[in-house]
């Protein structure tokens, strides 16, 4: 028979009044948590070497980290194209070019296109067409472009081969596969291995509208003002009413600016959730 031994209870030795007032009274603190990503994280974390946390979190951290140092270089890319530049002037995402951070998921994907889109390219069909157009395969950059296969021809101008290629059955097929590889790089794939900025403005935001791509320098500055300076924490119960919309809201909206923002609250959330009173 196996024996069931009981375990004593914890004696306290003193007045109780003594044991409890050692207790911290965590009634008034105020919980709130960590932020994903501190500065020093971003700058000093080496991936996998985050003590304490769990291998999935410490994935998560990693690609965290690696998407956030993309996004700085993407930022800085675009702060140095605008240097100098009057706000009307037009500039295309397109060509200011900048590499990602190794290891993360856009450079990894990024990588995986660049070999497929280099093994179509050295396909035999495809050489015809090279000396078709009159190009040198061997300098010549590539890219898939919104569903398009393009070559930079000698007069700087995007040569369109997407007709040509599709034209034969088997170069068709890798053609097909390497658009479906391109949707998780914003359609857009370099044989340079590069990543333009407007390739990141789509990875970042997969929905927007074509129609929103900044197009002048003075876009691109909002653009970077809104990267840079990234809205406040959010109020407690996330009502955001009385900074933005009470009259005597720090912001100081006109009756014009509170009417609009109230007009694209309804319209990209919904009217049932703000409380105009």
């Amino acid at each position: 028979m196996h024996k069931v031994v009981a375990t004593a209870e914890p004696v306290v030795v003193g007045p109780l009044s003594s044991v409890t007032s050692i207790q911290p009274d965590r009634s008034l603190e105020v919980i709130r948590p960590e932020p994903l990503l501190r500065p020093s994280t971003l700058v000093y974390h080496i991936p996998g070497q985050l003590q304490g946390i769990s291998d999935f979190s410490q994935a998560m951290l990693d690609t965290a980290v690696l998407n956030a140092r993309n996004q700085e270089r993407w930022i800085v890319a675009l702060e140095h194209h605008v240097q100098r530049k009057v706000d009307q002037d037009s500039i295309d995402l397109a060509d200011i070019r900048f590499s990602t951070v190794t290891g993360s998921t856009l450079a990894t994907d990024v990588q995986r296109g660049r070999k497929a889109l280099g093994a179509l390219a050295n396909r035999p069909g495809v050489q015809e067409v090279w000396r078709e157009y009159g190009i040198d395969r061997q300098t010549a950059p590539l890219r898939i472009f919104d569903g398009r296969l393009e070559v930079l021809g000698s007069a700087g101008r995007w040569i369109d081969l997407s007709v040509a290629v599709s034209a034969q059955p088997d170069l068709k097929k890798r053609f097909d596969r390497l658009l479906k590889t391109a949707q998780t790089t914003g359609q857009i794939l370099h044989s340079t291995g590069e990543v333009d900025a407007l390739q990141m403005l789509r990875v970042m935001l997969p929905k927007a509208d074509g129609q929103d791509v900044p197009r002048s320098a003075k876009v691109i500055r909002n653009l970077i003002g809104w990267q840079r300076h990234p809205f406040p924490a959010s109020p407690p119960m996330g009502n955001y009413t009385g900074p933005w919309l009470a009259l005597d809201a720090p912001l100081k909206l006109s009756p014009q600016e509170r009417q609009t923002l109230v007009e694209s609250f309804e319209r990209f959330v919904g009217p049932q959730w703000l409380d105009k009173q």
